[in-house]
């Protein structure tokens, strides 16, 4: 088979829109097995006029991966409003606590 979707693909810039179009589908892969959702990989062609006889091509890759999950954290602020992920003790100095209203120390 003579394509000559295949030999624009392999020759468009050397060579590098298919590398970079096999990086992408690794990752999509990767996070499809990863994630349990879909992906998408898109490789688009432009084909524009470049002077009256010849033709410019424009080529570009790119995926749409899975939303990678974020999870939940908690934490307790102190007096500095930094973040611990220590509990307080009720005999500890510097901790705040929630109290209607808003934050007092305890």
């Amino acid at each position: 088979m003579n394509s000559s979707v295949l030999m624009a693909l392999g020759r468009h810039d050397g060579g590098a829109l298919v590398e970079n179009a096999d990086d992408l589908l690794r990752q999509c892969v990767r996070d499809v097995v990863r994630y349990g959702e879909k992906a998408k990989l898109t490789i688009s062609l432009i084909v524009e006029p470049n002077g009256e006889k010849a033709l410019k091509l424009k080529a570009e890759v790119k995926a749409t991966l899975p939303k990678r999950p974020q999870g939940e954290a908690f934490y307790w602020p102190t007096e500095d409003c930094d973040l611990t992920r220590t509990p307080p003790r009720d005999e500890d100095e510097g901790l705040m606590r929630s109290i209607p209203g808003g934050m007092a120390k305890s």
